[in-house]
Formats: structure tokens, sequence, C-alpha cells
């Protein structure tokens, strides 16, 4: 055994690596030492806000296997965010854990710093039953008490966050039936990874014949989980709102805004339709002061900004700024029940600044969240 109890599990990932049983996985949790590791590794800030006597109480279900109050146990925060890293020690590969918990921020800059001589993709987008995804991880855990909470963690999992559930099941098929009985035909420093809500992108440095030998590995060991497509990397692929692809003309990787994707924010943040060149007013706004209702506006746009700072074609940005401003003078306008044009002169007279769109450059000094923008658009 190893000192730390944390350290255990990475023992236990090895034997499973190796495609050999495991048994006791579940004695492992009774340590107290383990969840205090947890809390340090993970550092989540609803440890501090959790009592000793939650963790206490814990221990003495998981002693006692009382599954009732480890079901209600599983739905707190800390407990769930503790699982989760279990789960991924033992099951996932270390060369997948930093590509899965990659911000999209994250992977747009490792596209840029290591896909420039890319030349084919493959997307695998999950498509499997969550009840029978249980029975096919664990066919190697010899300890029923350890399968049984694993089953209630992804059925909570699955229930309050289907992308994270999605997520993981992608990261641990593709390191039980990929990576672990080196399916590719390929080194792995000629292959990266790139996760998207339900899809994984796995970017190749290889000829035609390499990439479709393992996309027919690929189908025989996940063509029942996934659906599997590959494509030259001339061809774009989707992520946080970019197109992105190798460009030949201009002999370097584009990160560039789709026109789509400016119409999905416009929905998103109801300016109306781009598309039919419509912008609509917001209703539910009106009851808020107007400097409130101009920051709203301020505030969406720049994040919008922020997400988009990498792209090639950042000018294209400035078609839903516009959009957002026409789409503010008419919530003004019905706030005040005037015209548009009204509304206009009146704010113009107050000193209020049209929506702009700032210079791409200086956006690098900020962070800004833009996960939850990123992870909506198509």
């Amino acid at each position: 055994m190893t000192v730390k109890p944390i350290n255990q599990f990475s023992v236990l990932h090895e034997r499973l690596k190796q495609g050999k049983f495991i048994k006791d996985c579940y004695r492992l949790l009774y340590q107290r030492e383990l969840w205090q590791e947890l809390r340090t590794s993970y550092h989540t800030k609803s440890w501090q806000r959790s009592r000793n006597h939650d963790l206490s109480k814990l221990l003495f279900a998981l002693r006692s296997s009382n599954w009732g109050t480890i079901a209600q146990m599983i739905k707190r925060t800390w407990v769930m965010e503790s699982l989760i890293y279990v789960i991924e020690l033992l099951f996932i590969s270390p060369c997948l854990r930093s590509a899965y918990h990659s911000s999209p921020e994250q992977s747009l800059n490792h596209i840029k710093a290591n896909w420039e001589n890319v030349h084919w993709v493959i997307k695998l987008r999950y498509q499997s039953r969550p009840n029978t995804f249980t029975n096919r991880i664990c066919h190697l855990i010899d300890d029923q008490r350890f399968i049984k909470l694993i089953s209630l963690f992804f059925s909570h999992l699955q229930q309050s966050q289907k992308e994270r559930f999605n997520g993981l099941c992608l990261a641990i098929q593709l390191s039980q039936h990929v990576i672990y009985p080196q399916a590719l035909p390929i080194t792995s420093s000629s292959c990266f990874y790139c996760f998207s809500n339900q899809t994984v992108y796995l970017a190749l440095i290889c000829n035609k014949n390499s990439t479709l030998l393992l996309v027919e590995r690929l189908k025989e060991k996940l063509a029942s989980d996934y659906s599997i497509h590959f494509h030259h990397f001339s061809k774009p692929i989707r992520l946080a709102g970019y197109s992105i692809r190798y460009s030949q003309r201009h002999n370097c990787i584009r990160f560039e805004i789709t026109k789509q994707a400016l119409e999905h924010i416009a929905q998103l943040h109801q300016y109306g339709s781009m598309c039919n060149k419509k912008p609509y007013p917001r209703g539910a706004l009106i009851h808020l002061p107007i400097d409130q209702i101009a920051n709203i506006y301020a505030r969406e746009c720049f994040v919008v900004a922020c997400l988009f700072k990498y792209a090639d074609n950042y000018s294209f940005l400035g078609q839903l700024f516009y959009f957002a401003q026409l789409s503010l003078l008419r919530t003004i306008a019905l706030k005040k029940g005037c015209s548009v044009t009204k509304a206009g002169k009146w704010l113009k007279e107050q000193g209020y600044k049209p929506i702009r769109l700032p210079k791409q450059p200086a956006l690098f000094s900020f962070h800004v969240d833009t996960y939850q923008l990123a992870s909506r658009i198509h």
C-alpha cells in the first residue's frame, strides 16, 4: 500500500490499465484522510462550508452500507466533486485528464499551439444509454458495493449535470477502449484530444491510410456508443462558436466567427432575428432603470467580444454589436413610449455612448468567464 490514501487509486488505475481485476475499492473510502486529501486536491469552496459532522455522517453511512443516506449525501456538492475526482483517478488516462478539464479558452490555445501540422480530424459524439454504461466500465471491479456506489453517482450526475456526465463518459470510454489497449496505430505524440460538450475531436498527424485504419478500429470498439466521422482539417470543426480549420491559402490555422454563431447569440440574448434583419425590444427589461438596461447590453456584448478575441475575422463581430444597439434603442423606445428615433436622440442627449466593438488586442488583458456562453453556442 502507498502512504497517501489518494495514491492508492493511482495503483488501482494501473491495474485496470493492465486489464487486471481490482478488489476492496470501497474500503478505501472509509479513510478520513482520503476525503481531506480530496479537499486539498480539488480546492472546492463547498468544502469550507461543510462541517466535520457531515463527513462523519458520510463515513458512518459508507461503513454501514446505508444506501439511503449515501444517496442523499451524493447530492451534496462537496461529495459529488470528490467522487468525480476519484472516478477520474481510477478510470481516466492522465493524457486525457488535462483535455477533459480544459476550458474553451484553454482548448483554443491548445489548438493554436499544437495543431499546426494536423492533417485529419476524427469526431466522436457520445450516444450510449446510461443504464448500461456502469456495467461496461466496472467489468474488472470485483467489489459489488463500489459498483453500487458508482451506479448511484452516475445516476445523480446524469440527472443534475448531463453535459458533465457525457464528457466524463467520453473520457472513460476513450481511456478503456482506445488508449489502454493501444488501439491507436500511431504514436501518442501524433494525436491530440479536444473535448466539447458531448463531442471529442482526435487530431492526427498522419496520412489518410493510418487515419482510415484508426477509424475502423474505433468503429469496432465504440460504434455502439459513438457516432464516428472523420475529415481533413481543411474542413472546419465547431468549438465554442468558432469555425476552426487549416487554411491552405493563409498557411495557418484560422479561427473564424460564423454567421450562424452570431445569429444564435442574437437569439440567446433576445436581440431579435439577424437572419431576417429584425431587431426586437426586450420587454422583460423595461421595468429596470435605463442605466441598468444599457449596462446589461454593454456587459453582454463585452463577454461576446472576450469569447471571440482569438478570431481572425474579429471585425465581423461588429454586425452583432450594431444589431444589439438597434435592440437597445427599441427597448428604450418601448419603455419611454416613443419612437426609436426619439429614443436615440434622448440617449445621445443624456451622454450614453453607442455599443462599440472594442479593439481586439485590448481584450487579452481581461480575464472574463465565457464558459456558459461558449457551451450554449452551436
